[in-house]
């Protein structure tokens, strides 16, 4: 059932009426009970007060999946992002996934490289100890390519 406001032009009171539209058509105005006056109806305009939580979100906010819990609003989730140290991705450079799955992909290809090489050293006869320092000799171990090769961090 609809309920509308109603001012009265001339004393100012507020009156709530019901109205049914399948039995009259609406009413723009009507008598106020001071009988001096004509009340007018109010635009009528949803409050929120402050212990309200069945915001725009729900009780519980929505579901972040960049998070994996439920966050407030999107403003609170990248509060939370920016201070675990997140980085948006419309805030990475152009091109950045490709280039960073196609260094993987020359890493694992690198890695592939040196245990089929390791392989064929323990298949030839070599033991383990040979084998590893065919596999990665001295100026390759001091240069840093064994590190880059093997190592998953970022410097």
């Amino acid at each position: 059932m609809p309920c509308f406001n109603f001012q009265c032009n001339v004393c100012r009171k507020i009156t709530e009426e019901f109205y049914f539209w399948e039995e009259e058509p609406f009413p723009k105005e009507f008598a106020c009970s001071c009988g001096d006056g004509i009340a007018s109806r109010l635009i009528a305009i949803p409050t929120l007060d402050s212990t309200s939580k069945t915001h725009r979100y729900g009780v519980e906010g929505y579901f972040s999946k960049a998070l994996g819990k439920h966050v407030e609003s999107p403003i609170a989730e990248k509060k939370i992002m920016e201070k675990k140290g997140f980085v948006c991705e419309a805030d990475l450079p152009s091109h950045y996934w490709e280039d960073r799955v196609q260094e993987v992909k020359e890493q694992a290809s690198a890695q592939d490289g040196y245990i089929k090489n390791y392989k064929e050293a323990i298949k030839s006869g070599k033991s383990k100890q040979e084998a590893a320092v065919e596999l990665a000799p001295t100026h390759d171990i001091m240069s840093g390519k064994v590190d880059k090769v093997w190592n998953s961090k970022e410097e």
